[in-house]
């Protein structure tokens, strides 16, 4: 026999690691695109400003993919941020990853 589904009538709070891992992801996609319009407005050579700012959205991304994983321990909370956090995080320090890549090849 099928099972119901089971309802909550009490609201757990977010996690407050995931909701910093998702704010972290979100300056790092900031940067990320900061970084891209310095390049392309140089042509390529936008020099040590656009370096130091992908540098810094590369910490940022890998520090947010790590408070995102570090909150899924934390007690009673909900893991939404949590899920939501290290995701961004992931696919942020992926693009990051790709651009870096595509420059050393």
């Amino acid at each position: 026999m099928r099972k119901g589904r089971k309802y909550r009538f009490y609201e757990k709070p977010q996690s407050q690691g995931g909701r910093f891992a998702l704010i972290l992801a979100g300056i790092s996609a900031a940067l990320f695109l900061v970084s891209v319009a310095f390049s392309f407005r140089a042509g390529g050579n936008a020099g040590v400003s656009a370096g130091a700012t992908a540098l810094i959205g590369m910490l940022l991304s890998v520090c947010s993919f790590l408070f995102g994983v570090r909150s899924f321990k934390e007690k009673d909370t909900a893991p939404g941020f949590s899920i939501v956090g290290t995701m961004a995080g992931g696919l942020v320090m992926l693009g990051w990853l790709t651009i870096f890549l595509m420059g050393i090849g």
